[in-house]
Formats: C-alpha cells, structure tokens, sequence
C-alpha cells in the first residue's frame, strides 16, 4: 500500500512540475495528429508482462 501511494505521489509531482513548465513558457505542447492505433498496440505490448505475471488475459480488438 506504500510503494502505491509513493507511486501515486511520485505521478502528482511530476504533473505538477509539468503544469509549473508550462505556466512559464519552459515546455510547449503541440498538437499533432497520432496513430491511436499504433499507441494502444505500444501500451498493451508495454503491459502483458505484468498481466501475464499476474495470471490475467489481455486480449483487444481494434478496428483497421
């Protein structure tokens, strides 16, 4: 429960820095067109490990 609420601490502040970049200028967002595709592929490619380790099925379907 710990190392979740470290994580979760840890993703807030890094958020928070981002937010800080952008209010002074030091990170711009762009906005470009993305293969939603491609990336969801990437995130499941990314996440079967862990699935796998814990014994779940990953399955997806996504349209052409």
């Amino acid at each position: 429960m710990i190392d979740r609420q470290l994580a979760h601490m840890a993703r807030l502040l890094d958020d928070l820095l981002d937010v800080s970049r952008i209010t002074r200028g030091a990170l711009e967002i762009r906005r470009e067109t993305l293969d939603l595709r491609a990336t969801v592929m990437q995130s499941v490619e990314a996440a079967r490990p862990l699935a796998q380790a814990g014994e779940h099925a990953l399955q997806m379907e996504l349209p052409d």
